[in-house]
């Protein structure tokens, strides 16, 4: 597991830390993979009190970080327990992001467009909804239903999977997108059929 280091104290900080234990309240910057004290340099993502984002804010407009600006569409949060998917939901595509970022793939270094997310609910306030995961064109759907372990058990059960996580859906679509940039190379698919 990789650890960070708490600008202010020098004390160990993981991916998911708001605030260190010496009480300095962080952001993690994913351009520098470090962490940053918020104040007046480092502003905290807009969704830090709405679902726990810890990123720093980007360039992006509505003081979102590079993650939460990729969310096109938020779920229906009238809904009771979408609020609290949509976090879990979130938690893992920075993880994911942050893992791809780490090669230059988002970033401002990359002249390429970044996907975009739907975050869809099967819930919603006029009823259930129907929410299929997948990559289409640059846009990554993803059920935030999966988001609740009960739920996305008992899918891993229904399809004999090994193994399911949010991490996984994830990494799965942002594979496919990933895949369409490269085979866009020239070159790239004759390369890798040759493997």
């Amino acid at each position: 597991m990789e650890t960070f280091t708490c600008p202010a104290c020098g004390e160990r900080l993981f991916f998911r830390n708001a605030v260190c234990g010496c009480g300095a309240a962080v952001a993690f910057d994913p351009e520098t993979r470090a962490f940053a004290l918020l104040d007046d340099a480092c502003a905290p993502c807009a969704n830090r009190d709405a679902i726990g984002c810890n990123w720093r804010a980007g360039g992006a407009g509505g003081g979102l970080c590079a993650s939460c600006a990729m969310t096109r569409t938020m779920p229906d949060l009238a809904v009771a327990d979408n609020a609290a998917l949509w976090t879990e939901a979130e938690e893992a595509k920075r993880q994911v992001l942050a893992n791809l970022m780490r090669w230059g793939l988002f970033t401002a270094r990359d002249a390429s467009p970044a996907p975009v997310f739907d975050m869809l609910a099967e819930q919603t306030e006029s009823g259930a909804a129907r929410v299929m995961m997948g990559h289409l064109d640059g846009v990554v759907t993803i059920n935030i239903a999966e988001a609740d372990p009960a739920v996305r058990e008992a899918r891993r059960q229904q399809m004999a999977e090994r193994y399911r996580t949010m991490t996984g859906h994830f990494r799965h679509e942002l594979g496919h997108f990933v895949f369409a940039r490269l085979a866009a190379a020239e070159g790239f698919l004759d390369a890798f059929r040759a493997l």
